[in-house]
């Protein structure tokens, strides 16, 4: 998720993978996510894990909060917390980001 205000607003859920445990991977093909935003001072990049219970109801796992303009191109470790947002040890996420800069300098 992708958030700061109204102009600066997005959201993407990837499918749920069945019996996904200790190395869960995203459902293949992986699409790309693409955001525009205005002002990264103000922009931050949100990352929410869920897992999906028998009955299909969705359960919090952990999150990680990131500004985006601390963010680099090129892979990443993204380490989560829990709901308190404190780290979960050992739990992250490899994501691979690329910035490009749109319009005006």
């Amino acid at each position: 998720t992708l958030f700061r205000s109204n102009y600066d607003v997005g959201k993407y859920k990837t499918t749920v993978v069945n019996d996904n445990g200790l190395n869960p991977v995203w459902g293949r093909p992986q699409q790309p996510m693409s955001f525009s935003f205005h002002d990264p001072n103000l922009t931050f990049l949100r990352f929410v894990v869920y897992e999906e219970d028998m009955f299909s109801d969705p359960n919090f796992l952990a999150q990680s909060t990131i500004p985006i303009k601390s963010i680099k191109t090129g892979y990443r470790s993204v380490p989560l917390k829990n709901g308190y947002s404190e780290d979960i040890e050992l739990a992250s996420l490899l994501v691979y980001v690329q910035m490009t800069k749109i319009g005006r300098a």
